[in-house]
């Protein structure tokens, strides 16, 4: 689905649409591309993302919701970015 990302935005590969996504939601998918195939936890995704910033509860789970709208996935299906037991894997 996702071609190729530039300045903070991803590109459709079929239709070339762009979506925007945000410093912090660029960061997760960086990470969970970095990581594929690994479940992280979300002690050990905030860490990578969010690096040593002190964040809210809902940081985490608003910017794989963003992340997941932004790439299509849907959030029962889980195609993309998988929730398995509060830990993310890609």
């Amino acid at each position: 689905m996702v071609n190729r990302s530039r300045l903070g935005s991803i590109i459709h590969k079929d239709t070339n649409e762009v979506k925007r996504l945000g410093e912090y939601q660029l960061k997760l998918l960086e990470t969970l591309a970095q990581h594929a195939g690994i479940v992280l936890s979300r002690e050990r995704l905030t860490a990578l993302v969010w690096e040593k910033r002190i964040i809210g509860n809902n940081s985490l789970p608003n910017a794989i919701h963003a992340l997941r709208a932004a790439l299509e996935d849907d959030g029962k299906n889980q195609k993309v970015i998988k929730t398995i037991r509060k830990k993310a894997t890609c």
